[in-house]
């Protein structure tokens, strides 16, 4: 994919991240990232395609009035509020749900490519042209952890590789019991 523009993300992320936002910081937390996107929480299409700068906008946001810790946060809210889904999600174990995780990481972005290689209780994950700003592997990270917790899995997330910072793609090395 050529550029930020093309770059897409479902209505379905951002609004688990106004989710959360609500739900941490109350009324204040959404005006400020209403301010800052233009979006209001309860009009948010969960099917339609966004920009990719909205994205960039609220992940900013978040981190210049709470801190990076809260992207990893607010991403790992965002795994484990999915309705129904995340109610199902919890009687499957982890390495079932990674092998499903490039199928959901497309229905969501439109950018991208994401290889998982899956051995007995390790993972590695490579993401690459996904990363857009300084927070992505950080947001990833915390996905990633939620989606251990979501399977009451324990295990360890760990970043091995950033595109950003010069890599051929972004990496995460992720082990469970």
């Amino acid at each position: 994919m050529s550029g930020n523009s093309d770059r897409q993300v479902k209505g379905s992320v951002i609004k688990g991240y106004f989710k959360y936002v609500k739900r941490t910081w109350g009324t204040q937390g959404l005006n400020d990232l209403t301010d800052a996107t233009g979006l209001v929480y309860n009009e948010i299409d969960e099917q339609k395609w966004y920009d990719i700068g909205v994205f960039k906008k609220i992940q900013s946001r978040i981190a210049k009035e709470k801190g990076i810790k809260y992207i990893e946060m607010v991403a790992n809210y965002a795994v484990k509020d999915l309705g129904v889904l995340s109610y199902i999600v919890r009687f499957s174990d982890f390495k079932s749900l990674l092998k499903r995780a490039t199928k959901s990481y497309y229905a969501v972005y439109n950018f991208g490519d994401v290889e998982i290689d899956i051995n007995d209780n390790s993972a590695v994950i490579r993401m690459k042209d996904t990363a857009f700003d300084d927070y992505t592997c950080t947001a990833w990270k915390g996905a990633f952890q939620g989606m251990l917790e979501i399977t009451h899995s324990i295990g360890t997330v760990e970043e091995t590789q950033c595109q950003l910072k010069g890599s051929p793609h972004c990496e995460f090395r992720i082990r469970w019991k």
